[in-house]
């Protein structure tokens, strides 16, 4: 499997790399791929951040004796949208498993079989 960091930093090389080894594979799919993957768990961070505001915003609430059932749907509703958002990460995460071949770390140029 190709190390994610390598398709952030180096696309240009691994492009190469596969080209001159004549393998048959869209680098450009697991490019796009990676990038929806990483899109998906910023949101996932960034709502978790939301969350964790609104969980402390409510217990302070509830120690003054008032209520916080605005922000308890609120925190509901963003536990649901992170659910939603690490199933769809799931789906992308097999995808990119399933598109991101195992090369052989030693290979010449020439494509033997």
């Amino acid at each position: 499997m190709i190390n994610p960091d390598i398709i952030r930093k180096n696309p240009e090389i691994l492009k190469e790399n596969i080209r001159r080894r004549e393998i048959n594979f869209d680098v450009e799919k697991l490019i796009e791929l990676d990038n929806k993957r990483r899109e998906f768990q910023i949101k996932i961070d960034n709502l978790r951040a939301e969350l964790n505001k609104i969980t402390d915003k409510i217990a302070e609430i509830v120690r003054s004796g008032e209520s916080a059932e605005d922000l308890k749907q609120q925190a509901k509703q963003i536990r649901e949208e992170i659910k939603y958002l690490e199933e769809q990460r799931e789906k992308l995460e097999k995808e990119w498993k399933k598109n991101n071949p195992s090369l052989p770390e030693h290979s010449t140029s020439q494509h033997s079989r």
